[in-house]
């Protein structure tokens, strides 16, 4: 394979894209964007979604990312940028786990992908989250049917997952 230069990172929240976002910039050496970071400001301030739609096409215009985050509007422009998509396909039950183990690891902490907002768990967060693969999922999956098929890892599990990236660690390491 040639040498990655745009890898796209994308599924529900808690399924771990932001770990795996960060564990990959070394596997390939390239650039991590946080979408995150352009959707609040600090404090959990909401950015306009025109501006913050705006400032995520920039990024996809960029030579070389890793970009974490799904945001939907501006996903089609991603994957057609994207040489690997990776799409954290996960059950809702492992996503769950992922935001309770995020808010309980970062307690009191800045997230890291969002400067200036502390990591915080509230019901409506929680309800999305619950919602998320029955209600939004078929989006990601819409929009990545129409692309090849041979750009796109989709992870059913962590297991799957760790696989991968251990033989992408090796590669790396060759």
């Amino acid at each position: 394979m040639n040498k990655l230069k745009r890898v796209a990172i994308i599924g529900a929240p808690g399924s771990g894209k932001t770990t795996l976002a960060i564990e990959l910039k070394d596997v390939y050496n390239l650039p991590v964007v946080f979408l995150d970071s352009f959707y609040q400001f600090p404090n959990w301030v909401m950015r306009d979604p025109k501006e913050r739609d705006e400032m995520i096409l920039k990024e996809t215009k960029k030579e070389e990312w890793i970009i974490d985050g799904t945001f939907i509007d501006t996903l089609e422009e991603r994957v057609k940028a994207a040489d690997l998509v990776i799409f954290l396909d996960f059950s809702t039950s492992v996503q769950i786990k992922g935001i309770f183990k995020r808010f309980f690891s970062n307690i009191g902490k800045d997230k890291i992908d969002m400067p200036g907002c502390r990591e915080r768990l509230n019901p409506s967060f929680i309800f999305y989250v619950l919602t998320y693969n029955k209600k939004r999922r078929k989006y990601l999956v819409d929009i990545l049917e129409k692309y090849d098929k041979n750009k796109i890892l989709q992870f059913k599990t962590q297991a799957e997952l760790k696989e991968w990236l251990d033989k992408e660690k090796v590669k790396d390491g060759d």
